[in-house]
């Protein structure tokens, strides 16, 4: 005897065609199932009150809960994508992991830890249907009853995916690398689509690639030992965190000068090394930051001395938007 979806097929003498035909079909639903692709049937339904889901996606920079929790099953380097689902006042959050005693076996764990204590990068929370939200709950229901072996074609990234998308949530464009879900992926992808910034986590609104929108300059924001770096205007900037904002004040090196007046003599441009500049940086949302600097922007001769001085120029400010 074979189970199928609840019912059972008899092999009876004489009809091996037809037998076949359904171990076969059995098959195609196996593989169906196999990483939670299809929910099940029959299955209970709940009334829906404003229902949702959310996406969370922590990117994998060594948050402490991810590598307590072994997140997929691999460690805090690949990050965790976990979800929130929520009818009325009722929420659960829920994510994927290789079984710490068997990591080839995976299993769903309670992930309200980790939104509690802030472990995650950027999330969005999604509007579904009543059959959106009954749909969710069977994929969760299949997840938990069948215990998927974790693979990197089936893990945490791709739980998220198949609860989001039976409970109708269109996910075009959401970037594979070799074809595989990862929660890197799905940060980038939820910061393009209007995702949420964790503010517990500093620098995640600002480290980016990003474009101005007055000059077209590119613009890199990295972060390394609770400084942020980013070359903006020909200045190479060292930018700390001031409230909510990023700020620099600092001195103009030689090469600076020499690449904001290319026709300055060497003499000169030794002269005005140290020169100051300021650059503010204030997050405004996860696609655009507004600036505001001031440096040097021209030299003249003083008629009186016959030197030649650096004028300030006035302040400039503008938007910059992260670049896809």
């Amino acid at each position: 005897m074979t189970a199928i979806g609840g019912g059972r097929v008899v092999r009876r003498s004489g009809r091996s065609g037809r037998s076949v035909a359904l171990v076969l079909f059995g098959l195609i639903v196996e593989l169906l199932l196999s990483c939670g692709q299809a929910p099940r049937a029959f299955a209970q339904s709940y009334r829906c009150n404003n229902c949702t889901v959310t996406i969370f996606a922590d990117e994998g920079r060594g948050s402490s809960a991810a590598a307590t929790q072994q997140s997929s099953g691999q460690g805090s380097n690949l990050g965790h994508v976990f979800i929130e689902l929520t009818n009325g006042d009722k929420q659960m959050y829920l994510g994927y992991y290789g079984d710490p005693g068997n990591p080839s076996r995976g299993q769903l764990r309670v992930d309200e830890d980790l939104f509690l204590n802030g472990d995650w990068d950027v999330s969005k929370t999604y509007q579904i249907t009543g059959e959106g939200y009954n749909k969710a709950h069977e994929m969760i229901d299949q997840w938990a009853q069948k215990g998927q072996s974790w693979r990197p074609w089936c893990n945490c990234a791709d739980f998220a995916e198949a609860v989001a998308t039976v409970a109708g949530l269109s996910l075009e464009g959401l970037p594979k690398a070799a074809g595989l879900n990862t929660p890197a992926l799905w940060a980038r992808y939820l910061r393009e689509h209007g995702g949420t910034l964790n503010p517990q986590r500093s620098g995640t609104g600002f480290e980016g690639r990003w474009e101005c929108n007055e000059t077209g300059e590119r613009v890199l924001i990295s972060q390394h030992g609770g400084k942020y770096y980013a070359t903006f205007f020909g200045v190479h900037w060292v930018l700390a965190k001031s409230g909510k904002d990023l700020a620099a004040s600092q001195g103009l090196t030689g090469a600076e000068v020499a690449a904001l007046f290319p026709e300055a003599p060497a003499d000169v441009i030794r002269r005005f090394v140290g020169m100051p500049a300021v650059l503010v940086l204030t997050f405004s949302d996860s696609n655009h930051i507004l600036y505001a600097t001031t440096a040097p922007r021209s030299i003249s001769k003083d008629r009186r001395t016959g030197q030649l001085d650096l004028g300030a120029g006035a302040t400039r400010a503008g938007t910059l938007t992260r670049s896809k």
